[in-house]
């Protein structure tokens, strides 16, 4: 069984849209970079490392793309992120 079953693979007519929000509005775009920056790592921790040297040519694609969430935590802005949605108190139910 393929281990890319499941796996999060957006069409490219899918992640255009959601790049040219980013562009127009980076700040509204940070919970998704942060999501990005979450699963990631998990499917390589989970998936990819422990098949190890024996994964199939499209496991090995995935991971390599996985692999570059590197670049989208040195695009994040974390003093912002944290203050936004660490820090900050919550609203109070009405």
């Amino acid at each position: 069984m393929s281990s890319l079953l499941g796996s999060p693979r957006p069409p490219p007519r899918a992640l255009s849209p959601v790049s040219l929000l980013g562009l127009r509005y980076p700040v509204a775009m940070v919970p998704v970079l942060l999501f990005e920056s979450a699963w990631k790592p998990i499917w390589l921790a989970l998936v990819a490392v422990p098949q190890g040297g024996a994964m199939d040519a499209a496991t090995r694609e995935v991971a390599v793309s996985c692999s570059l969430a590197v670049l989208i935590l040195a695009v994040i802005p974390w003093r912002f992120a944290f203050t936004r949605y660490v820090t900050r108190r919550g609203d109070r139910r009405r």
